[in-house]
């Protein structure tokens, strides 16, 4: 049967859904829908919990660093080192905004001051290593043995700066190699400061800074291009579904829509699930070169739990029919408006990255010691450092391929079914809008980046449901998620390596 070009044209679809599925008891229907949302609500709960509240902390006499962190701000300072030894190192404010990623975790903050050596000087630098190790000290900080010995190494390395001994006689080759170890190309950075007479070696440390300044700055201009068109695009599409010229075509209704909301929950079981034996699997063998390989492969299996609606009763054509598992109605050409709905959501993101740093604003201001103050930034960076190229195939595959498939599937397809279905009486206004916020934000709060992160993630969570309601068919999203997921891992590679 064809895809029907208006809402009014519905009527033998929903005749022929109404002989697929038999209707359900009610009070069972009802029991069922309102189990699920509570196995839903528990689920989400104890992934934001995990996520935000017990992550692992520092503790005093293990090998632990926060890597994630570390990640960020290397990119970060990389652009800040770059931007300022281009400009002629004459800007105080390049200073200024180095000061203020001084605060997180110790990783991070020990990063920053070696920006402020750079950026600053060596004096700067010291006296802010001195109070960061009475903070430390006062407020008993969780410190590893690498990142005491790194503080240490730091203190004797800036006291020679002061001296205006910059090839920081002071400090053994080991010193050398342990800084190094432990903050990565920020001890690279502090062993070859400006006045060095080891040129050559600074050369070496400044080239990825210098290359970073352009790619971000190409990248602005792209984006800045495709923020204008999106926001073109934006004032549009209200426009024209005024006119009449643009209508959605997702059906309000779908006979046994709770079903879906069971499906659902056990998908988040399921999830659940693969995450404790993923963190099992890594403490019993070695699974790391292929662990996300493994993981998307994992994500992949979880779709099995889309044969819960056929075990209900619903026929598999129906449930592919309702969760938007079609070609849509332009088919081959319905990938186009995936590449549309990703240049809409420009703007979008830009508002909630907007709000993403007002949050974590407000949270430093509130929090200005907490050591546990986290940047937003997916696991996934970590592992594109100085990746093999299978590594990398793993990455765009789980997180290009596989990741749009299995949300889209769950969030747009199962998920929004079953609202859109559920509020229909409200009317399509605040249908629409009440299912897109209830589906955005638990997409958002399940993503590993953070409590910060969630206005960033929710904003690329509303494109993706416009292209939902829009084209029907999930394509468009897939198509949309993959090139959002592989521009940012590309972005990263460039950025990290």
């Amino acid at each position: 049967m064809s895809w029907p070009e208006e809402r009014g044209d519905w009527m033998p679809y929903l005749e022929e859904a109404a002989l697929d599925a038999p209707p359900a008891r009610k009070a069972g229907a009802i029991f069922g829908v309102i189990l699920a949302w509570l196995v839903i609500v528990c689920a989400v709960a104890f992934i934001v919990y995990r996520v935000n509240v017990q992550a692992p902390a520092p503790e005093a006499g293990t090998d632990h660093s926060d890597a994630k962190n570390l990640v960020v701000i290397r990119m970060q300072g990389m652009y800040l080192v770059g931007a300022y030894n281009w400009a002629g190192r004459k800007d105080k404010q390049y200073s200024e905004i180095a000061a203020t990623l001084n605060v997180g975790p110790p990783a991070q903050r020990l990063c920053a001051i070696v920006l402020l050596g750079e950026i600053g000087d060596a004096a700067e630098a010291r006296m802010e290593l001195s109070e960061l190790a009475d903070q430390w000290q006062k407020e008993k900080t969780p410190l590893t043995e690498q990142q005491l010995r790194a503080l240490h190494i730091l203190q004797t390395l800036y006291n020679d700066f002061v001296e205006n001994r910059f090839d920081a006689p002071s400090l053994s080759e080991a010193d050398r190699k342990a800084l190094v170890e432990e903050l990565g190309w920020f001890g690279e950075l502090a062993l070859v400061p400006p006045g060095t007479a080891r040129t050559s070696e600074r050369a070496t440390v400044l080239a990825p800074a210098y290359r970073t300044v352009v790619v971000l700055v190409v990248f602005i201009l792209v984006f800045g291009v495709l923020f204008l068109a999106g926001s073109v695009g934006l004032l549009a599409l209200p426009i024209c579904a005024l006119l009449g010229y643009l209508r959605g075509s997702l059906r309000d209704n779908v006979p046994r829509a709770g079903v879906y909301a069971e499906t659902f929950a056990l998908w988040l079981v399921f999830f659940l699930g693969l995450s404790w034996l993923g963190s099992w699997a890594a403490h019993q063998f070695d699974v790391k070169p292929w662990h996300m390989l493994l993981s998307g492969m994992g994500m992949l299996l979880s779709l099995g739990v889309l044969l819960w609606p056929v075990l209900r009763g619903i026929p598999w054509r129906q449930v592919k029919r309702d969760i938007g598992w079609t070609a849509g109605r332009a088919e081959a050409a319905e990938p186009l408006f995936g590449l549309g709905t990703f240049v809409l959501s420009i703007p979008l993101l830009v508002v909630g990255l907007l709000a993403t740093l007002l949050l974590m604003a407000l949270s430093q201001s509130l929090h200005p010691a907490d050591p546990g103050t986290e940047q937003p930034g997916h696991p996934v960076f970590e592992l594109l450092q100085n990746a093999k190229w299978w590594e990398i195939a793993q990455a765009f595959f789980a997180a290009s391929i596989v990741a749009p498939i299995v949300e889209e599937t769950m969030f747009r397809g199962v998920l929004y079914r079953q609202l859109r279905s559920a509020t229909a009486g409200g009317g399509f206004v605040s249908s629409f809008l009440g299912s897109m916020v209830i589906v955005s934000f638990l997409f958002a709060v399940i993503h590993p980046q953070g409590w910060v992160a969630t206005p960033a993630l929710m904003a690329i969570a509303f494109a993706l449901t416009i292209a939902r309601e829009w084209r029907v068919s999930l394509l468009p999203g897939m198509v949309h998620h993959g090139v959002h997921n592989a521009c940012l891992l590309a972005l990263a590679l460039v950025l990290l390596n």
